[in-house]
């Protein structure tokens, strides 16, 4: 059984082709090691956007649109020989804290497919127009400070 914390994992000199990492540590902490989940797969992205334009009027336009992206799948390192949160008091140990998981291990590193980011945003544009003369144009982004507008 496994979970997002405490996957199985294959020790790396176990997998052909790949490079072990071992360091002591001479502070009384002992081995560090590093692992990567048989199941991790890619990181992946997915971006939309909807735009809807109007025209009010002969020399006005307005322009509104939502565009968004989501990210998942992100890298993150977590130590799986972490101290669980717990009302047991610790206990001074000169190696690995008894209430470590795997108490015959240092640190155990693990990259897992923990992240993820998440951005939307809405986007007002208004458009005026002006016989033989430039557009005035008038847009805001959710990415300015609230009263903030851009004029173009």
């Amino acid at each position: 059984m496994s979970t997002p914390y405490s996957p199985e994992y294959e020790a790396a000199e176990n997998v052909p082709g790949s490079r072990a990492t071992h360091c002591k540590i001479n502070e009384c902490v002992g081995t560090i090691e590093q692992a990567t989940d048989p199941h991790y797969r890619d990181a992946q992205s997915a971006q939309w956007n909807v735009t809807v334009e109007r025209e009010l009027d002969p020399n006005t336009a307005l322009r509104v649109s939502y565009v968004g992206m989501n990210s998942y799948r992100l890298n993150v390192t977590v130590n799986l020989n972490q101290v669980v949160p717990s009302a047991e008091p610790y206990v001074a140990s000169p190696f690995v804290d008894p209430r470590a998981p795997f108490r015959n291990q240092g640190t155990i590193y693990s990259t897992e497919n923990l992240g993820f980011q998440n951005y939307q945003s809405m986007e007002v544009q208004f458009s005026h127009f002006h016989q033989r003369a430039e557009p005035h144009q008038f847009r805001s982004s959710g990415n300015q400070r609230p009263g903030t507008p851009e004029f173009l």
